[in-house]
């Protein structure tokens, strides 16, 4: 009979009829027995039902013709505890090339499989925490904006009425009082924007890149037009199949960002270009602006964070958290880098479902 080494695996051989005819000390240390305990009893003894059912005629070592790879079986020990395997298995033949048993290697696969329902607990839990926000963020937007138009309103009476009998001092709160207003209405605008992020469409959209980019600039042409801005999307690919709706947005925010980062003594000038490789897609967005700071590029990706080339009033802010977020569902990513000699280059690596 085939002789079992001892070594950090479980090993155990069967004879002809599925009875165990050996086994090496990795499994009485795992499964609490004496090898005495193991010889000459059926393997499926030691399964769950549920394991057993599985095995049972199709994948029975004595009925499966080339043996089996890291099938997936729970194991009962000695003391009751439950441990999960992956067994594979080879057939052993004698001179005359019957079939007289099989030995079968058994990986445990216990912890692994405990950390992986684990981490699917934890993604459950994460999805419910994160849908509950985006709940709170909606309501919370929805609910604070309407005192907070009525205190705009308020202030902006006391500034048409009582200005000009103000002191200098009071003059000096009234506008930071206004300006503060104007802050936190934003803030609730972009938590709003935020959150209906994962309002888009789910699943895979068509996008015609040449239709749609264009558009993104036309959609902003007044803006571009007001500081003499340059927009240029050079020809794109046609058709390309990704997994969000909201493409169009991510490009909408990158070119205004681009215009809002802009350098005073310099007049914008903004490029898109797509480029592929295979069912990779990228589109980029470069600018010759303030640049960015490629230490600590992803910070510019965080909600409601800006640089230090940001001023008090623009220090919130969600725009490009809302690309991350909207290029993550979709399964790609955003990147931010410097431009070649000045500005900034933004790059959205994505698939194309219809090359996959």
């Amino acid at each position: 009979m085939y002789t079992l080494p001892d070594i950090a695996v479980m090993l155990i051989a069967t004879d002809g009829h599925a009875k165990i005819a050996d086994v090496n000390s990795e499994v009485c240390r795992q499964m609490g027995y004496d090898r005495a305990d193991l010889i000459g009893v059926g393997i499926g003894k030691y399964l769950t039902p549920e394991s057993r059912t599985r095995m049972l005629g199709r994948l029975q070592f004595r009925e499966s013709a080339g043996g089996f790879q890291q099938l997936p079986v729970d194991i009962q020990c000695q003391d009751g505890a439950i441990i999960a395997v992956e067994i594979s298995t080879r057939q052993l033949f004698d001179d005359e090339g019957q079939q007289s048993g099989a030995v079968a290697t058994l990986i445990n696969v216990t912890q692994s499989k405990l950390a992986e329902r684990q981490c699917v607990l934890l993604a459950t839990e994460l999805a419910q925490t994160h849908r509950s926000l985006t709940a709170f963020s909606r309501i919370a937007a929805a609910q604070l904006g309407q005192p907070l138009a009525m205190l705009e309103s308020f202030v902006t009476m006391i500034e048409h009425k009582a200005r000009p009998l103000m002191t200098p001092a009071g003059v000096q709160q009234l506008d930071q009082l206004q300006m503060e207003i104007k802050q936190y209405g934003e803030v609730l605008s972009q938590a709003a924007a935020l959150a209906a992020v994962d309002e888009g469409e789910a699943g895979l959209h068509v996008v015609d890149l040449a239709v749609m980019l264009p558009r993104c600039v036309e959609s902003l042409r007044a803006k571009i037009d007001a500081c003499q801005a340059a927009c240029v999307a050079e020809d794109a690919l046609s058709v390309v199949i990704i997994g969000t709706s909201q493409l169009e947005r991510v490009i909408h925010n990158l070119i205004d960002n681009a215009m809002r980062y802009r350098v005073q003594d310099r007049v914008p000038a903004m490029h898109l270009i797509v480029t592929r490789d295979g069912a990779l897609v990228e589109i980029s967005v470069t600018d010759n602006g303030q640049g960015v700071d490629e230490t600590n590029s992803e910070a510019l990706f965080e909600s409601f964070t800006r640089d230090a080339r940001a001023d008090r009033l623009q220090e919130k802010g969600v725009g490009l958290a809302i690309c991350r977020r909207i290029m993550t569902q979709a399964g790609g990513t955003i990147r931010a880098t410097p431009g070649a000699d000045v500005g900034s280059r933004f790059t959205l690596p994505f698939t194309d479902h219809s090359m996959v």
